[in-house]
């Protein structure tokens, strides 16, 4: 058969909409999790700093971006908030610990799979966002631990999606851990969408 008769007048059809509930989300964190498992693996074999490297790598920070997108922002929404945004301010979903910091943490073993899935996120007003990268930070932070650091000199107060105001020069990584747990599971995933 020709590419013709295959491909004109070709209209692909919308697949079913799948519905969000607990195994959605479930299926979701195990597929993610056995992705990138795999991809850490492979690209730990790799034993070259070439195009192909720097695809996995690619492909492992796609996947915990999915993640996030889907299960912490879509979902439950950030752990953090900027305190005090105006109703219909931009508002932008931030990694605190930038992504690319949280991959290359991962590949090196100096984080688990679950932690990366549950790395600190914010809600940050988009104008505060734009000076964060003005200032460099827009892929680095000057410690992974003292996340906070990163927010030095914004001039914002930060709270849980609890509503809980932090301390940022004593709200570190192990206190992320403590008060959200490394990772999140179904259960805490359906059922409290705390986003809206």
């Amino acid at each position: 058969m020709s590419l013709q008769n295959l491909m004109e007048g070709y209209q692909p059809g919308d697949p079913p909409k799948v519905q969000r509930s607990g195994e959605s989300y479930q299926q979701t964190y195990t597929y993610l999790r056995d992705n990138i498992e795999r991809l850490v693996n492979r690209y730990r074999a790799h034993d070259r700093h070439d195009q192909t490297g720097r695809l996995i790598r690619d492909d492992i920070e796609n996947a915990l971006r999915r993640y996030h997108e889907y299960c912490i922002e879509q979902n439950l929404g950030a752990h953090y908030r900027q305190r005090g945004l105006a109703r219909g301010e931009d508002v932008d979903f931030e990694h605190v610990i930038p992504a690319k910091v949280v991959r290359d943490a991962l590949i090196s073993g100096r984080m688990t799979v679950d932690q990366a899935f549950n790395v600190p996120t914010c809600d940050l007003g988009h104008a505060k966002h734009k000076e964060l990268a003005s200032r460099g930070m827009a892929k680095t932070t000057p410690c992974p631990f003292w996340f906070w650091r990163r927010y030095q000199g914004l001039g914002v107060e930060i709270e849980t999606r609890q509503g809980e105001l932090i301390d940022l020069e004593t709200w570190n990584l192990d206190r992320h851990y403590e008060y959200f747990g490394d990772s999140l599971d179904s259960n805490r995933l359906v059922g409290t969408n705390l986003a809206s």
